[in-house]
């Protein structure tokens, strides 16, 4: 209907580039990003929540954004019947929007979940005669790993019942231990070694299936839990490669999973992940959804001058016979989706930007322009596209960031993924020099001029020593004190990377003194371990705040909680809240807290992180307002919200 509006909704702005140029869909995104402008100018119609209330906690789920009553605001004001695109629905969203009497683009959630399901997939696909490594359902225990590598060998995988590659499935290696609950229902099946493919489809209401073109993974299945950058990595498929798979055997196979679709009524965009190995095609997993190369697709497409398959979907258009685009992948590019793979909380740098990267004649990268355009990626370029603000938390498995490529490079995928690392390295994370280029076993003490703290820094500042003080504070980091022993990592212009023995990294410029050699061999621990508890509370009350400070003159939360259990537990923890947070284990209740629990929290007007120790049913804390001091939960309540206790494991605490 011509009076219909279609709404594509989605948590970060990333999956809906050049959605709304190919639908003419209005985009509802959560979380505010540096690509809104360049999308705007483009012709986007975008609503964001964080832009339109950045006061308000931002949503954190897509139904949750679907049914904030701020969103339901906007799209009823739109005064149109609405239909839905969702990256990933759900039951609660379907029965939402059916509330509102709008409508939700996507076959029934149910028999998505069940396409997903690894466990249901394979045995409808074995059933329709679709080629699956051989597996086996259990319930898993350490009493049958060594049963399990019996029957599948050395090495086996483990897939949990749903989830992406890098959270629910393992590779499990004889004499490894994998992160799993006992008890939990998963699918074991033999390591097939081989090429990983994908490619995205979609199946009409006839069975009658389109495909996109095949993409190479850049990392295989024997990659899986060993990366940071995360695991959704694709590249297009160049003409010789294509010579050495056999296409028509992969369009057989596809017929076949037509009667998968059909005998369960699936209708919809689907997404396969494939192994070519032993000239066979393996398939190993089925994204009945919107997936997460979406965007890309939708430009490969429109650049190809192809139906995109997101149209079809949209329009849940009827084939009129198969169509095959597997040979036809032409555009050149390759992206790689980074996806916070730590156990904890990161948070962006504030330098970093989307826009276009390039190297400069010094192999530093430089960004050369603000644009989001895929048009002006060329050859040996990086294009960054964030999908959050700088200085923003991403949640451990989350994604945050896409980097795409374009040019010769996808005809060698072990370059691209070197390239790829490479800036990942120095730009992403800010490294500036990678870690396989760092020095080793260089040490030196630093020998302090004056009574002005001294501070290691995010990264390297152009000018420092003429650099305003306000400039300084902004990429400070931490203290370093007088006599401290640190590791010297690499030099880089004027700056000096080093490393504290709490494992914190930073730029130290050389104008302060270091002395090498008989001055310092290896780590020397900070401070003594002769401080009683309460002395040690009693000693640093009234201490006033500082960002980054480590001493009496000034010290922070982090610093605070990390000395104290340093000088009085004889546990050294990492120097900031979040690392803490994650080295620490969560308690279901407040009322649990207990001496030497750990209280996280964040300030209600700025949303900055925050963390105290309990003691004596109170909390020590450095506020920026009032330094080292002690309050009850509910005088804290009135300026942090509580985000949850938690508390060191007691064997690790020196008791």
């Amino acid at each position: 209907m011509a009076d219909q509006q279609l709404v594509y909704v989605t948590l970060d702005l990333r999956r809906a580039l050049w959605v709304s140029e190919i639908t003419g869909a209005k985009i509802v995104c959560a979380y505010k990003s540096d690509l809104l402008a360049n999308m705007r100018k483009q012709g986007a119609d975008i609503w964001c929540f964080q832009e339109a209330y950045p006061k308000t906690e931002v949503p954190t789920s897509s139904f949750r954004l679907l049914s904030h009553a701020k969103t339901l605001k906007v799209l009823q004001d739109m005064k149109k019947p609405l239909q839905f695109l969702i990256f990933k629905p759900s039951s609660k969203i379907k029965k939402w929007i059916e509330t509102q009497k709008w409508e939700l683009l996507s076959s029934d959630i149910a028999t998505s979940k069940r396409l997903e399901d690894k466990l249901d997939f394979a045995e409808l696909a074995v059933e329709a005669g679709v080629l699956m490594p051989e597996y086996k359902e259990v319930l898993w225990n350490l009493e049958g790993v060594q049963e399990w590598h019996e029957d599948f060998g050395e090495t086996f995988i483990v897939q949990g019942r749903m989830g992406h590659a890098g959270s629910s499935s393992f590779v499990k290696r004889k004499g490894e231990n994998i992160a799993l609950q006992s008890g939990t229902r998963v699918k074991i099946s033999k390591l097939v070694t081989g090429d990983t493919y994908t490619l995205n489809g979609y199946v009409d209401a006839a069975g009658n299936i389109a495909t996109g073109p095949l993409w190479k993974q850049l990392m295989n299945v024997e990659d899986w839990n060993s990366a940071e950058l995360g695991t959704v990595g694709i590249s297009a498929v160049n003409r010789e490669e294509l010579d050495h798979i056999d296409i028509s055997r992969l369009k057989n196979k596809i017929e076949k999973l037509r009667l998968v679709f059909i005998r369960v009524g699936y209708t919809g965009s689907f997404g396969l992940d494939l192994i070519w190995s032993s000239e066979l095609w393996y398939m190993i997993e089925c994204n009945a959804r919107l997936t997460a190369s979406v965007s890309l697709q939708v430009k490969q497409d429109q650049i190809s001058g192809r139906q995109p398959l997101l149209g079809l979907h949209a329009k849940r258009s009827i084939l009129n016979s198969d169509e095959f685009r597997l040979e036809q992948n032409i555009a050149e590019y390759s992206q790689v989706i980074l996806r916070n793979t730590r156990k904890r909380t990161w948070k962006t740098p504030r330098f970093l930007k989307s826009g276009l990267y390039q190297l400069n004649d010094q192999r530093e990268w430089v960004l050369k322009s603000r644009s989001s355009n895929l048009a002006d990626l060329q050859e040996g370029e990086m294009l960054l596209l964030l999908s959050r603000a700088p200085q923003s938390f991403i949640q451990s498995g989350s994604d945050y960031a896409t980097v795409m490529t374009k040019g010769p490079l996808h005809t060698k995928y072990e370059v691209l993924k070197e390239e790829i690392r490479d800036f990942y390295e120095r730009v992403v994370l800010g490294h500036i020099v990678r870690n396989k280029d760092l020095w080793d076993d260089r040490y030196a003490r630093l020998m302090k001029k004056g009574k002005d703290p001294v501070f290691i820094l995010q990264r390297p500042v152009p000018d420092y020593k003429k650099a305003e003080e306000k400039i300084l504070r902004k990429y400070r980091q931490v203290e370093v004190l007088d006599g401290e022993v640190l590791q010297m990592k690499t030099k880089y212009h004027h700056f000096v990377l080093v490393e504290k023995v709490d494992g914190t990294r930073g730029w130290l410029h050389e104008s302060h003194r270091l002395n090498e050699g008989i001055h310092a061999k290896e780590f020397v621990y900070p401070g003594k371990l002769t401080r009683k508890a309460d002395a040690f509370l009693k000693s640093w009350k009234g201490t006033p705040y500082l960002w980054g400070g480590n001493t009496k003159n000034g010290i922070d939360c982090s610093a605070f909680v990390q000395r104290y259990f340093w000088e009085v537990k004889g546990r050294l923890l990492p120097k900031y809240s979040q690392d803490q947070k994650a080295e620490s284990l969560k308690k279901e209740n407040i009322v649990e807290m207990a001496d030497e629990d750990l209280l996280f929290m964040k300030s209600r007007k700025k949303g900055i992180a925050h963390v105290g120790i309990i003691k004596n049913g109170k909390v020590w804390h450095s506020s920026l307002e009032t330094g080292v001091v002690e309050q009850t939960i509910e005088e804290l309540q009135e300026k942090y919200e509580i985000e949850h206790l938690s508390h060191l494991d007691g064997e690790n605490l020196g008791l």
